[in-house]
């Protein structure tokens, strides 16, 4: 009898970005008679051969499909806890660059700002600014569903009365960090205290 080849195909998607398309194949080829197929103890050392090599291939397909997944550029790169559980709590402003890059925490409209983002059980997400522990902006904030933006809907902002949307580009978010780009492209460095 000759002997054919049989392949395997994996086909594998990241569990966060649901696409319609997959983006990881991977193919095994493994050669297999009818002998083979009939003979169980002969057709044991492929499928250790297999084994092996699936025991080296799996960890790779999901270091890679994992790659794509990460969500925030600056990490983390694996968490248990949901973006709630990790924005919620008291943030201490730790630094603050410009635009332009240049750190700019030493201006005293910059002292003692902090940040309290509560997540009730009921959904509500409040988002507010204190400074010397006098409140200078009050809203609500969501995350996008898709990208890495958070959205904050102010009914105070800097002690005037508005109804005001921003949308902040995160680029950490870790139970004890959280870094974002505001509208106007300072960088805001908070540390949970």
């Amino acid at each position: 009898m000759r002997s054919g080849k049989l392949f395997h195909v994996i086909n594998v998607q990241c569990p966060i970005v649901k696409s319609a398309t997959p983006f990881l194949f991977i193919v095994i080829f493994t050669p297999i008679s009818f002998k083979n197929i009939l003979s169980f103890h002969s057709a044991k050392p492929i499928m250790t051969r297999f084994l092996n090599v699936a025991k080296i291939i799996l960890p790779l397909v999901t270091l890679i499909s994992l790659s794509g997944c990460f969500q925030y550029p600056e990490g983390p790169v694996f968490t248990l806890q949901t973006r709630d559980e990790r924005i919620n709590g008291a943030w201490r402003l730790t630094s603050i660059t410009n635009p332009a890059g240049l750190d700019i925490s030493g201006d005293t409209s910059f002292t003692n700002i902090t940040l309290t983002t509560v997540v009730s059980r009921s959904g509500d997400k409040s988002w507010a600014i204190f400074q010397n522990g006098n409140l200078l902006s009050l809203g609500t904030f969501l995350f996008a569903e898709h990208g890495d933006q958070i959205v904050v809907v102010y009914t105070l902002l800097f002690n005037a009365q508005t109804y005001t949307q921003e949308f902040y580009d995160i680029r950490k978010l870790t139970d004890k960090y959280f870094y974002y780009v505001d509208q106007n492209g300072y960088t805001l460095h908070y540390q949970k205290y």
